[in-house]
């Protein structure tokens, strides 16, 4: 599923119930459906912020654990446009590991990244993924955190 994985919706079929992933900061989240609302903030990001996306990556498997090196290059979209004036949409590329370990039935229990590095242009930058986790408190402002209240308590149950 790598190839589209900022485009379509991967096989979640493949993970537990209680898939537990993991960052450099220790657990992030723990149950398919926060798992599955990642992947939806992800094709987001790719709808709302990229002109262009390409995932590519290198698979490696040795017992019950299956290591995953992907690069995501991404073509974002020019913050300003000036008529007349060609405006060629900056890339940046992401690179990391993926680590999948396996329960006894061969379903993934666990996701861990790490090596997560964030190049523009050749020079590496800051890389803050707090965006992603499907956290309150992380994933949206907290000036933000009143409208999205009224917002939810007025959308229909």
């Amino acid at each position: 599923d790598y190839p589209g994985l900022l485009t379509e919706e991967p096989d979640f079929s493949i993970f537990t119930e209680d898939v537990a992933l993991f960052d450099p900061s220790g657990k992030r989240l723990q149950s398919i459906g926060q798992y599955e609302q990642v992947f939806r903030a992800l094709r987001l990001l790719r709808k709302t912020t990229m002109v262009h996306s390409e995932v590519t990556y290198r698979l490696t498997v040795a017992d019950s654990m299956i290591r995953v090196r992907w690069v995501a290059k991404l073509w974002m979209r020019p913050m300003v446009v000036v008529p007349g004036y060609k405006s060629e949409p900056p890339r940046l590329q992401l690179d990391g590991i993926s680590e999948y370990e396996l329960n006894d039935e061969g379903a993934i229990k666990l996701h861990r990244l790490s090596d997560i590095a964030l190049t523009d242009e050749g020079a590496a930058v800051s890389a803050p993924l707090s965006f992603v986790w499907p956290v309150p408190e992380l994933a949206v402002p907290e000036l933000a955190r009143p409208f999205f209240g009224q917002l939810k308590a007025a959308l229909p149950h």
